[in-house]
């Protein structure tokens, strides 16, 4: 496991509701591309959007993450920690982005939701938290000062 891996989860056990559901599986989409969790940079952090107290924390913690600092500075505590993409309740958001899209699974080849798709799939039942390499690796400057 990556030292940011395992600092982001025991993070996540101490300050936000929900279930770890691991962080490494591989998942190759193509002949050269692949998940983060095939690089073990992800996690999946169990809450249910059908459950209104999961729902509520995952709207928590998204907004933690995202939230401008007192500095100014935006989505401040995602970039300190290393986070690098977002994925909930069918919709993505990757760093640098101001706000969520519409995730792809999701929609079909006219950009309309599709009816039914899984709820693991469409990231319903989990957010999915995705590092960059140097979050991944606890060498950002959250978890410098936050070290054990």
């Amino acid at each position: 496991p990556k030292p940011g891996v395992v600092k982001l989860q025991q993070w996540l056990e101490e300050n936000v509701r929900g279930v770890f559901w691991g962080s490494y599986r591989c998942e190759k989409w193509g002949k050269n591309e692949a998940s983060l969790h095939a690089e073990n940079r992800a996690i999946d952090w169990h809450l249910d959007v059908d459950v209104p107290a999961d729902r509520r924390a995952a709207e928590q913690l998204i907004d933690l993450l995202l939230a401008t600092d007192a500095a100014g500075n935006t989505q401040a505590l995602a970039r300190r920690m290393g986070v690098e993409e977002l994925i909930w309740d069918c919709e993505y958001w990757a760093a640098g982005m101001a706000h969520f899209i519409p995730y792809r699974v999701c929609l079909d080849r006219r950009g309309r939701e599709i009816k039914g798709v899984d709820k693991t799939v469409a990231h319903r039942d989990h957010v999915h938290i995705g590092m960059t390499r140097a979050g991944a690796a606890a060498k950002t400057s959250f978890w410098r000062r936050h070290t054990d």
